[in-house]
């Protein structure tokens, strides 16, 4: 028995294109329309970066780890110490730097750690809406230590994942809460 006449439309064969059999225009719209999703995803929500350079080893490579940011966390929403930033250089707005938060707003932090961890650092508060940013790897990092705290209106996301090789970060940081304040 041969299939009804209104579902042979259906049945038949369709060659295989980007979206179907379409008309040129309708090609053209959906194309557009696919282009400027895109472009408002990569824009205000997440990013596939290259990061480049020791000052973050051994978390990212020298040669250029693939990092997935969060554009949700800019300008420092939502993040905390011990996260992975990306944020735009305090002394040279053409470069993003990549950074872990080391300190936030009321926080104290050690500016000149002794290179033997032996403490005697000059100790200064972080300000008002600033974070102190510094790289995993301290004697090739340029980070708060040279530029002091950075404004977090500079902070332009929070990387939470390497795409190549594939990792996510976690904060690895727990609160400690003090014995002595439980009632």
């Amino acid at each position: 028995m041969p299939p009804p006449t209104w579902l042979l439309p259906l049945l038949r064969p369709r060659p295989f294109l980007l979206f179907g059999t379409q008309s040129p225009p309708r090609f053209i719209l959906n194309t557009l329309k696919l282009a400027l999703f895109t472009h408002l995803i990569w824009e205000h929500f997440y990013a596939v970066v290259p990061c480049i350079g020791p000052s973050m080893l051994p978390t990212l490579s020298i040669e250029g780890t693939l990092v997935l940011h969060s554009k949700l966390h800019s300008r420092g929403r939502g993040c905390k110490v011990g996260d992975l930033v990306s944020a735009i250089h305090p002394m040279d707005s053409s470069v993003y730097i990549l950074k872990r938060i080391i300190g936030m707003p009321g926080d104290f932090v050690c500016v000149d750690p002794d290179p033997d961890l032996g403490g005697g650092g000059r100790m200064i508060q972080i300000p008002e809406g600033h974070c102190w940013l510094a790289g995993d790897n301290l004697p090739l990092s340029r980070d708060s230590r040279k530029y002091g705290p950075v404004p977090l209106g500079l902070i332009r996301a929070k990387v939470i994942a390497s795409i190549w090789p594939l990792r996510w970060y976690q904060n690895g940081l727990v609160l400690v809460e003090d014995p002595g304040s439980r009632i």
